[in-house]
């Protein structure tokens, strides 16, 4: 008897605006390879072989870390320390801490497993619109240019892969089931970032609404599909935040997750408003990073002229077609669409790369054609891709590096000044000690430092609040804290953009100076301030 192929054969191509038919096949052995290529990117950018963590600088993660580590220690977030967004990123290092210890190679390893999983969803969403190989050029780009340049385990990466879950769930097929799936997906987003998930959301009942009206459905189906996606959005949302709303309570927790991030986030300008479209491109002169610019123009341009190209062919489509229109290209588009209006007051490019995997998807798909010109750009994409990912991994692994022996395990750093900086402070303190760094605690996650206050961060904007700074004031005097970190440069002077009048720092200025001495000035910019009486 002839055995039967595991894989029927591909089929014929498909025009781009005919109605949709099955997703195309894979290949297991391409999509493995494809798979274990983009892991082995992304632990050559993370880690120094075999396993040490490379220090990326964290932006935001480092807050996220030492949630988690306060977690472990009996302490909440929004009742014991401030934050912003919703409990899940701290829960979710809580659990990895609890699991494995704390050590710093928990959040490379959990970028690796973020990236690892964006690449797959890809691939899961592409296939309908995409055959091989370009369905695998989709997760290259987004790798490259979006995750591997800002590598940070952040709440927005968290959010921003359950979104692309929950688009993958429902992308060839809707039924209740998917649509209770999406919905809790899009809820677990919200867990993480509050204002991606609940986009997420509106985008796909909008989306499901309309599909329905146009497909003349009866309104007692639109109903139940609506209230499965709503039950399962809610039901999720609140199983998964009501501990915290408990323990905290209903108060504090909207006015930490609402009316803080509503009111008074917008005020720190360089990172919460419009500008930051182009001053996180500058640097500390002003002038253009040229390492940033192309994931700037891929954020600010690619991503923004992908969705628009999207809709006006769709739409031209729909209008010279007698045939019905594909509509998942347009599906993907309209959701990609609201993942980036989530971000779009505030358009830096670490807020909307999350959400970017349909835009990478949809600009392959513009481009998949036989014709020259885009056979063309397919071979620049591959090939820019390629370059730029070994040119990546070459720079990562042949820098100097510096090893810091750290409490949480070995970290390599590959500016000298920050190992410096470090290295100073685990020979001058000790674990369980009372620390303050200005910016997000990095200290005390490494080093296992205690914090004497509920933030974690300083600004002089409105951003950082007086009762904050009462709060802060009252830690370092109740347990005598040894050592402050200050950085002149960006809590003493004041950028033109930013408004004056929401500075709060001054009485914490003036203790900082009655009951501190500067003990050491570092090249990174940050002070070193030692207190001077000890109980």
């Amino acid at each position: 008897m002839e055995a039967v192929p595991l894989q029927s054969p591909a089929p014929s191509p498909r025009l781009a605006d005919s109605a949709a038919g099955p997703p195309y096949p894979l290949a297991r052995k391409h999509l493995s390879l494809y798979l274990l290529a983009c892991a082995t990117y992304l632990y050559l950018l993370l880690f120094i072989p075999p396993w040490t963590p490379v220090w990326t600088g964290y932006m935001d993660g480092i807050v996220f870390l030492n949630g988690g580590r306060r977690m472990l220690t009996g302490e909440l977030p929004y009742r014991d320390y401030f934050q912003f967004v919703t409990p899940g990123t701290d829960v979710f290092f809580w659990a990895c801490f609890k699991l494995l210890g704390v050590h710093l190679w928990v959040g490379n390893l959990a970028l690796l497993l973020m990236g690892i999983g964006f690449a797959w969803l890809s691939v899961v969403i592409g296939r309908h619109l995409l055959a091989e190989p370009l369905v695998y050029l989709p997760g290259a780009l987004f790798l490259l240019f979006g995750y591997g340049g800002s590598p940070d385990p952040t709440h927005h990466w968290f959010s921003g892969l359950a979104a692309t879950g929950a688009l993958a769930v429902i992308v060839g097929k809707r039924d209740l089931d998917r649509l209770a799936i999406m919905g809790a997906l899009c809820a677990l987003a919200a867990t993480f970032t509050q204002t991606l998930g609940c986009s997420a959301f509106c985008g796909f009942a909008m989306f499901l609404f309309w599909e329905g009206r146009r497909e003349k459905k009866p309104w007692r189906i639109l109903w139940v599909e609506q209230a499965c996606l709503l039950l399962a959005f809610l039901g999720t949302l609140v199983a998964a935040n009501l501990y915290f709303v408990w323990k905290a309570g209903l108060y504090r927790f909207v006015q930490c997750t609402l009316v803080f991030l509503a009111k008074f986030a917008p005020a720190e300008r360089t990172y919460n408003s419009w500008r930051v479209l182009y001053l996180r491109l500058m640097g500390p002169s002003l002038w253009p990073d040229l390492r940033e610019i192309p994931a700037w123009l891929v954020a600010q341009c690619v991503v923004p002229a992908v969705y628009l190209c999207c809709f006006v062919r769709q739409l031209l489509a729909s209008r010279t077609r007698v045939k019905k229109t594909n509509d998942i290209p347009l599906f993907i588009a309209f959701m990609g669409f609201w993942l980036y209006l989530a971000v779009a007051l505030s358009p830096a490019r670490y807020r909307i790369f999350p959400g970017a995997v349909p835009a990478m998807i949809l600009l392959c798909w513009l481009v998949r054609s036989r014709g020259r010109l885009d056979r063309v750009l397919r071979w620049m994409l591959w090939v820019g891709v390629l370059l730029l990912a070994m040119g990546s991994v070459a720079f990562r692994q042949t820098r100097p590096r510096f090893v810091l022996q750290a409490l949480t395990g070995p970290v390599a750093f590959e500016r000298q000044a920050d190992f410096q900086e470090f290295e100073w402070v685990r020979l001058h303190t000790r674990p369980s000690q009372y620390f303050f760094h200005w910016h997000r605690a990095w200290f005390n996650f490494l080093f296992d430092l205690r914090d004497p206050a509920e933030i974690f961060w300083l600004t002089n904007t409105d951003f950082t609040r007086p009762e904050q700074v009462a709060n802060l004031i009252r830690g370092l005097d109740q347990h005598h804290v040894h050592y402050v970190v200050w950085c002149p440069t960006r809590l003493d002077f004041h950028l033109p953009w930013n408004d004056l009048s929401g500075d709060h720092l001054e009485p914490l200025r003036g203790y900082l100076h009655a009951k501190y001495r500067l003990a050491k000035i570092f090249s990174t910019g940050d002070d070193i301030w030692e207190r001077n009486e000890l109980p």
